[in-house]
């Protein structure tokens, strides 16, 4: 069988795309595609989509596949127009999948969930090449890892989100905003007094923490990557709460892929494959009930080391970049990629 042709186009070197070009670069490598990179195009501007959060895969048999980065689902949707954009692609992955959000639309069923996403990159990543003065991500397989300890610690590194850097942010979604950066401090408050040193967390350093918080500030060492990788690594179980528009966060998929236990709030958005609760984390929607879940997990390492185990696979079969994006191409055209029974 001729190894498929794909031309990619993104719609902004925003990081949320290192991930999917990094995917696309791992399956040329691995012999499966052979990727050209067209550069960026303006899709908002040209009417092809509704931002610029994207990424298109044009494959040599015609298939058009879009890939949705955006953190939820951000200002008006005017689905009508949605609607009639989605009849150019085949199939329409999207990170922040809610089904109901598409209901009465014509082509709701091209849309599908995207997997979780995170800022990392391989080596000979053309989303890299194009962008010589950015900071460039770390290798996916720098988070890897699968530790199991007999004793575990609870883990919180946060950041508070300055309303002022959101342009436009206004009404329900400000308040949001809000009530997130509060219980955030009151959830660090809490874990800090009830379980000392078997709690390591804090805010990272910003102006706008030092005004909300300062007695929750950590140093810009502290929260380097660095030193974020290696925390991951160690008997931690992590806390992860939603972002910006209720998103899933990128510290889910880091956590995936260094086999941590999850605590999080209750997922606005449904990622690809049999992400469960339980299984892969547990969750929590008050300051009360997330202390209620590190103390149950802290005392059953019994129950952190199956959730570690169901994390780490889930990575590898649906977060990994060359996984996240070669399980859209299955879906999306069976035929080209099929499944290998081994």
């Amino acid at each position: 069988m001729a190894i498929p042709i794909c031309r990619i186009e993104l719609g902004s070197y925003a990081p949320h795309l290192s991930q999917l070009c990094a995917g696309f670069a791992m399956l040329q490598q691995r012999g499966m595609l052979t990727v050209e990179y067209a550069g960026l195009k303006n899709f908002r501007d040209e009417g092809l989509h509704r931002h610029n959060f994207m990424l298109e895969a044009k494959f040599d048999d015609g298939t058009v596949l879009a890939y949705d980065v955006e953190d939820g689902y951000a200002g008006p949707q005017q689905k009508e127009l949605f609607d009639t954009q989605l009849g150019r692609v085949a199939r329409y992955f999207r990170r922040s999948y809610d089904h109901r959000q598409h209901n009465g639309m014509r082509n709701r069923m091209k849309v599908r969930p995207l997997g979780l996403n995170f800022h990392v990159s391989c080596p000979g990543n053309f989303f890299d090449a194009e962008r010589p003065d950015a900071p460039t991500a770390r290798n996916a397989n720098d988070f890897v890892s699968h530790n199991s300890y007999p004793f575990y610690k609870a883990l919180f590194v946060t950041q508070l989100l300055d309303p002022d850097d959101v342009p436009g942010i206004e009404g329900e979604a400000l308040d949001e905003i809000h009530a997130q950066n509060q219980q955030k401090i009151d959830i660090l408050r809490a874990c800090c007094a009830e379980f000392g040193e078997r709690f390591f967390g804090g805010l990272e350093p910003s102006d706008y923490a030092q005004k909300c918080a300062p007695d929750l500030l950590l140093s810009a060492e502290t929260c380097s990557k660095d030193a974020h990788l290696r925390r991951l690594r160690e008997n931690y179980v992590c806390i992860a709460m939603q972002g910006l528009h209720g998103s899933n966060s990128w510290l889910m998929a880091e956590c995936c892929a260094a086999g941590r236990a999850l605590i999080i709030q209750p997922l606005r958005y449904a990622p690809q494959g049999n992400f469960a609760r339980a299984q892969n984390y547990v969750m929590f929607a008050s300051v009360e009930e997330c202390t209620r879940r590190v103390r149950e997990l802290l005392r059953s390492p019994s129950t952190v080391h199956r959730m570690e185990a169901a994390n780490a696979a889930y990575y590898h079969a649906h977060v990994r970049p060359d996984s996240l994006v070669l399980q859209t191409l299955r879906e999306a055209m069976p035929g080209r990629f099929p499944v290998v029974q081994v």
